[in-house]
């Protein structure tokens, strides 16, 4: 028995190991890293192809393609009628309505997108809107619209596997679609100097509508979950009121992210909009750490509102000790990663992308804020905060970029998020850190 005993040896406890399983094993925080799984491999990738892009097309074809994929971006948000946020909110509890919520909001997005995107090109002819970068790419309407129509899809499609807690998905699908862009970018280049940008980054998303459609419709749908049993009743003007506040956010939180690239290829020419744009995307890909943790929280807190106020100082304390450091991270070699692309866009947009780096420390307790409200039915509030938003952000950024270049659009976005989150950290959010800070 005592040989026996040596053999086996003494039982090692490891109660830090235990607990980070444990921490693993919930569904608020998993879903919540498998959605940063997918930001950190997209962002990767996604930095990547805009290398590639910047050493094998010109700068001022990077800026002209550029501003479409910026316009095209712009334009999918509003077609979308932040139908995408909606969905996330609605689908964990949609029960036996779930396949015609979908589908209901699938037709609505395509039939928008054809109608805008078709707007859109009827302004830029007319000259009623200045979008003389879709002439220096050469795209063409007949590739624009549809492609607008299939980047809406391959953007609510993450939305859906998100409601329906099939995370696991959407890092898959990224991936992919990222990979297969960087291949027909390199492929494009030769074959289609002045627009092999705009469609190597639209293609592979019109591609992958289909399988993931057949995923969702043919699969996922045909399990049963359950919510099913207890799901809440559904109420289409409830549905359209929750909507409506959401797109009304979506069009002010659209000056943050689709409208700068505009501006600045309008004001100071598509050149200096190539060496805005790429530290403008390293950011937005940034903010998607702290974006798709506050998604795990609107899901997980929409299938439990009891623990909705548990979730949110849970989710806080930890996606802000994440983005101190990533930020940290960022300040310091930033510059660095610009320099892969080229001297001249390290040159260029270095302070800008430090400032865009801090920037993302308010902008994260802002977007967990959001996914609060979304939980509590409060779009309203969302409308509210991004409006003030982008009255600052906008103010600041024409006030600056005739003095100080693409770097004053940084300055705008540190000053409005950073006014923004004090405001909620000493009124909304205020009730909720009180138990964190009695914790410590």
């Amino acid at each position: 028995m005592r040989a026996q005993r040596l053999l086996d040896g003494p039982v090692v406890r490891l109660p830090w190991l235990t607990s980070r399983l444990t921490h693993l094993r919930a569904p608020l925080f998993r879903n919540g890293y498998i959605l940063l799984v997918n930001a950190g491999v997209t962002s990767v990738l996604g930095l990547l192809y805009w290398a590639l892009a910047a050493r094998r097309y010109p700068a001022d074809v990077v800026g002209a393609n550029s501003a479409a994929i910026a316009a095209i971006s712009l334009l999918a948000a509003l077609s979308r009628f932040e139908l995408n946020a909606t969905l996330i909110r609605f689908v964990p509890r949609a029960g036996r309505h779930t396949a015609r919520l979908v589908l209901g909001c699938y037709a609505a997005i395509v039939l928008l997108a054809l109608g805008i995107g078709t707007l859109f090109i009827a302004g830029a002819r007319g000259g009623l809107i200045p979008a003389a970068f879709l002439d220096r790419a050469q795209i063409t309407p007949l590739w624009f619209i549809p492609a607008l129509a299939f980047w809406c899809l391959f953007n609510v499609q993450d939305s859906v596997l998100i409601g329906l807690r099939r995370v696991a998905w959407v890092p898959l699908e990224n991936a992919l679609f990222s990979v297969a862009k960087i291949g027909l970018l390199l492929v494009l280049a030769a074959a289609l100097p002045p627009s092999g940008i705009f469609v190597s980054y639209t293609a592979p998303a019109a591609l992958a509508v289909l399988p993931i459609s057949a995923l969702i419709f043919g699969r996922l749908l045909r399990r049963p979950r359950a919510a099913e049993a207890e799901g809440e009743p559904f109420s289409l003007s409830r549905f359209v009121c929750y909507s409506a506040g959401e797109y009304a956010g979506s069009l002010f939180g659209l000056t943050l992210v689709a409208l700068p690239p505009l501006i600045v290829a309008a004001e100071l020419g598509v050149r200096a909009n190539a060496y805005f744009y790429l530290p403008w995307v390293i950011a937005s890909a940034f903010a998607q750490f702290s974006s798709n943790m506050a998604t795990s929280l609107t899901v997980e807190g929409a299938l439990d509102e009891e623990r909705l106020s548990a979730y949110a100082r849970q989710m806080i304390v930890h996606v802000m000790r994440l983005v101190v450091l990533a930020s940290a991270g960022v300040l310091l070699f930033g510059p660095w990663l610009l320099g892969l692309l080229g001297h001249d866009y390290a040159a260029h947009g270095g302070t800008l992308m430090r400032l865009l780096a801090l920037n993302e420390i308010p902008n994260s307790l802002v977007s967990l804020y959001f996914s609060i409200a979304r939980v509590q039915r409060r779009t309203r509030d969302i409308a509210l905060v991004q409006g003030g938003i982008s009255l600052v952000f906008l103010t600041l950024l024409f006030a600056l970029l005739p003095v100080y270049g693409i770097t004053g659009a940084g300055v705008a976005a540190v000053v409005s998020q950073g006014a923004a989150a004090t405001v909620l950290l000493c009124t909304r959010l205020r009730p909720l850190l009180r138990p964190v800070q009695a914790e410590r």
